[in-house]
């Protein structure tokens, strides 16, 4: 799960919270959700640059349901796991941003970005 989705999820008022409950609702109960930690990371950032209080608080609310459900060992629900960074894995992502670069340029997008 990227970082929209991990808020879209724990949202409620999020345009697409439904839509996601739905999807992981209709998933088989042995089924685990993964996400980066780099999404903990922005949501983080977030929430330091939310100038509302009550964003503020509806951020650290939704960090710490992922911090919660990372922690949680029932295997018989769907939980969210946060995968750690790695020195292989940054050499994965040179590799994948490297490649997404060149495909943008062939289309000419500018904008997207991961």
């Amino acid at each position: 799960m990227d970082t929209n989705s991990l808020s879209s999820l724990t949202k409620s008022h999020d345009t697409h919270h439904d839509k996601f409950i739905s999807k992981v609702n209709a998933l088989n109960d042995n089924v685990e959700l993964y996400a980066s930690i780099i999404s903990l990371y922005e949501m983080e950032y977030g929430a330091a640059h939310a100038k509302i209080p009550e964003l503020i608080q509806e951020a650290r609310e939704a960090i710490q349901y992922i911090k919660d459900a990372d922690k949680n060992e029932n295997k018989e629900q769907n939980i969210i796991k946060l995968y750690a960074l790695t020195t292989q894995g940054a050499e994965i992502f040179g590799e994948l941003k490297e490649q997404f670069q060149k495909y943008k340029e062939q289309i000419g997008e500018n904008e997207t970005d991961i």
